[in-house]
């Protein structure tokens, strides 16, 4: 799983940030402008094809100010 912020409202705009956790914080991400795109991609666990891994997964908390 990961977080990609982009410096606009679409994928096509410069990417501020690319975070993959593993328990560290999130790192400060400023944009440009006033929009700024929030992805996030997960892993395909928890379907038909791919059950959930016996390990628990976290999630997270987005603060936006």
């Amino acid at each position: 799983d990961y977080v990609t912020v982009y410096d606009g409202y679409t994928t096509r705009d410069p990417v501020i940030l690319k975070f993959c956790g593993g328990g560290e914080p999130v790192p400060e991400a400023t944009s440009s402008d006033a929009e700024i795109l929030v992805e996030f991609t997960t892993s395909p666990y928890g379907t038909f094809l791919h059950p959930t891994p016996p390990h628990s997964l976290h999630g997270f908390q987005l603060e936006v100010q």
